[in-house]
């Protein structure tokens, strides 16, 4: 079982990490650049593999005898993913030809996926005498929704690398299978604290890397960028809710999650946290080196605080009702 207690602690260092590493960036440190550009094919490919096998290897645990344990429940968290990928997809390309950016429609994967570690770091800080089972939750369909949007990348722009989670989750579970339980339980003693307390702060130090520059935000097209990003919380938020209500329904009544609508409107809410694979998609649409990307980045930034503050004021309502 996941002591939260322990996460937090985790979280935070994973805060601290990823904002010293969003200030150093933006004070003008020169050696910065050189720094990331070497260790960054290290963390994002075999760093977050580690977390993605990790992730694998507690959802799995849940198969066993916790949230999944009656097989048909997964379909619950998969059309959450399924329609926080489309929602704020659809909205997004409507939107940019709505406003006359039809150059704009090709970044529709920015808006897409969750930040896993970031949305769980998020959780964390925030789920203070939550039930577990939401942790659960937020795990599965942001893992799901974060293959669906790699997937996309692969497909759309021939990124294979972006597949990464896919891989790493599944190669966990598949090893998992052919373990007893007592062998899955000391991996996961090892990696549990390798990854909260080595490669999360990590990734978040160099995730966190990203040029702020607000000026560009309102210049020439970036400026139509706005509307299209900063509704990603809602849009995020409402398609994974409504997925979920879907899997609810279709489920027989045996296999629908314990879990009450309102707490998964609430925790649906840290949806709308995304950086890694929302700025490879900017990258991938606009090019790195352009106002269109660096408008991109900033809105992200500000579009995930945003997702934030909402999911704050859900779950402090749910701790108080409770």
């Amino acid at each position: 079982m996941v002591k939260l207690s322990d996460e937090r602690a985790g979280a935070l260092a994973m805060l601290f990490a990823a904002g010293f590493g969003f200030a150093l960036c933006n004070t003008g440190f020169a050696e910065l650049e050189n720094v990331r550009g070497q260790a960054w094919p290290f963390v994002s490919q075999i760093g977050m593999g580690l977390f993605f096998a990790l992730i694998g290897l507690e959802l799995l645990a849940e198969f066993d005898d916790g949230l999944f344990k009656r097989r048909l429940s997964i379909l619950v968290p998969t059309l959450s993913a399924f329609f926080g990928v489309l929602v704020p997809a659809i909205v997004f390309i409507v939107t940019s030809f709505v406003i006359g950016g039809q150059e704009l429609s090709k970044g529709w994967p920015i808006v897409t996926a969750t930040d896993v570690s970031f949305a769980l770091m998020a959780f964390s800080l925030l789920a203070k005498g939550l039930p577990t089972n939401l942790r659960a939750f937020l795990l599965s369909f942001a893992v799901i929704d974060d293959i669906f949007a790699s997937v996309a990348l692969a497909v759309g722009f021939a990124r294979w690398d972006a597949l990464i989670p896919l891989f790493s989750t599944v190669s966990a579970i598949g090893i998992a299978l052919v373990l007893s339980r007592r062998q899955r339980e000391r991996v996961l003693s090892i990696l549990k604290p390798t990854v909260t307390w080595f490669v999360l702060p990590v990734f978040g130090f160099f995730a966190m890397q990203i040029r702020f520059e607000p000026a560009l935000i309102f210049a020439g097209p970036a400026a139509l960028l706005i509307p299209l990003i900063v509704v990603r919380p809602i849009t995020k938020w409402l398609g994974v809710y409504f997925g979920a209500k879907v899997g609810q329904h279709w489920v027989p009544q045996s296999s629908r999650l314990a879990i009450s609508d309102v707490d998964l409107l609430r925790v649906s809410s840290l949806a709308g946290i995304g950086f890694t694979v929302s700025l490879l998609a900017a990258d991938l649409a606009f090019g790195v080196a352009s106002e269109l990307f660096t408008a991109a980045a900033a809105l992200t930034v500000v579009a995930a605080l945003v997702a934030v503050a909402l999911a704050a004021i859900a779950l402090k309502v749910r701790r108080v009702a409770k």
